[in-house]
């Protein structure tokens, strides 16, 4: 019935003249977020007298930024797409993730967080306006370490500024040049965001090549034409490389700011990066309802190993929360205050854990190999795969097609 569902009103009635006919009342169902497919144009010398040409395949990066988080970064990577991330939110489990894509020759972009302390300064969250830059730093160090030489420029990493302050932008690339020039001189991608200020953006640009003592560097251009007009942006000379910060929609507004470079420096390399992610969150969100749905009877698979997971629960010491302890003493019949108590003692100091109280009751461990495991750890099961459908659904929606059914296979 193409998408509809008819449901009865109620049963059928009748009155002087026959049977009343039953109104079906049509209820359409909830359909996933349709996305549009615009298509891209591409400028040739449209907006200024150029040798250039200006269209998705012009770009050497579109980063997806907002992946700092492990499973968005896992399904980013498994799409294929370049990924974005903040220095200060790389926990090692992403850590680790991204230097294996960056050893595969995947592309990487991180942000300094540099724009989001400078927001919640101006909020009153922060006392300064600045980023923790040798927390940033040493993440980055993470980053480069091991890194084979051939696969550095991909990896994008944006140097200290302060967000529409280009004066203290200028001072801490002069406090931190030495490091910034061991990046350079490792071969890492390293973009030098431009701020507005009272001089023009090209004379900003010379300032900073004068700094570092070199022009190989990518001169980051902001997106928003109230932090940078195009006209300024216009008046920058001599520089190879460009990325866009905070855009990455192709389309005119973009292409716009690529000709205002490129009007001086044609053939410049060319990259961009926005959060993507929150873009498609209403497609993303539903792909991961579908999938949790659908999924759900395999929750153990892939979250734990259940004999694996008995015998620690068992034997092992000091490992489960509190409230785990309590749940697998309610599950045996143990609510009693002070035997719950002996219950959580013994697991955090006995050697073999919860053995000899489980022995007692459950002999041969069968209860809790039966329905224990789930009583206590279905939620965290649940949790677990639904951690890892986040994965699939990102890879899915940015993939443009359904990944492979194997989700589970996934959880890395």
């Amino acid at each position: 019935m193409n998408h509809l569902q008819s449901v009865t009103a109620g049963r059928s009635q009748h009155d002087l003249f026959g049977e009343i006919p039953v109104v079906s009342k049509a209820v359409r169902p909830k359909l996933a977020p349709v996305k549009s497919h615009k298509s891209v144009p591409v400028f040739s010398g449209g907006l200024f007298a150029l040798n250039d040409t200006v269209c998705p395949e012009r770009f050497s990066a579109v980063f997806h930024s907002g992946g700092s988080a492990y499973f968005d970064a896992l399904g980013l990577i498994t799409a294929g797409k370049d990924v974005g991330v903040v220095a200060d939110l790389i926990r090692p489990r992403v850590m680790h993730l991204l230097k294996d894509y960056l050893s595969r020759s995947g592309k990487c972009f991180v942000d300094s967080g540099a724009y989001g302390r400078f927001a919640k300064w101006k909020e009153g969250k922060a006392t300064t306006p600045l980023a923790d830059f040798q927390k940033v730093f040493a993440a980055y160090d993470a980053l480069v370490d091991g890194l084979p030489q051939a696969h550095r420029f991909n990896l994008a990493l944006v140097m200290p500024d302060v967000l529409a302050h280009p004066e203290w932008s200028l001072e801490l690339l002069q406090e931190h040049r030495s490091r910034i020039g061991e990046y350079i001189a490792a071969g890492v991608n390293v973009i030098v965001p431009l701020q507005k200020g009272q001089t023009p953006a090209g004379v900003t640009a010379e300032t900073v090549a004068d700094i570092l003592g070199t022009r190989d560097i990518t001169l980051g251009i902001p997106s928003a034409a109230a932090a940078m007009a195009l006209s300024d942006i216009a008046t920058i000379r001599g520089f190879s490389r460009f990325h866009i910060l905070g855009r990455a929609s192709m389309g005119l507004p973009l292409f716009r700011i690529a000709y205002a470079f490129l009007e001086n420096c044609p053939g410049a390399m060319v990259s961009c990066d926005a959060n993507q992610l929150r873009k498609e969150t209403m497609s993303i969100s539903h792909e991961h309802g579908r999938l949790i749905e659908e999924r759900e009877d395999e929750a153990w698979e892939g979250s734990f190993d259940p004999t694996e997971l008995m015998y620690e629960v068992v034997c092992g010491r000091g490992w489960m929360t509190e409230r785990s302890v309590k749940a697998i003493a309610s599950f045996y019949g143990v609510h009693e205050p002070k035997a719950v108590r002996l219950w959580v003692r013994t697991h955090r100091s006995s050697a073999e854990g919860l053995r000899d109280l489980v022995d007692a009751i459950d002999p041969e461990w069968n209860m809790l190999w039966a329905c224990g495991l789930h009583h206590v750890f279905g939620e965290a099961a649940l949790k677990a795969l639904s951690a890892r459908m986040r994965a699939v659904a990102v890879a899915t929606v940015f993939d443009g097609g359904e990944q492979q059914d194997n989700a589970l296979a996934l959880a890395a």
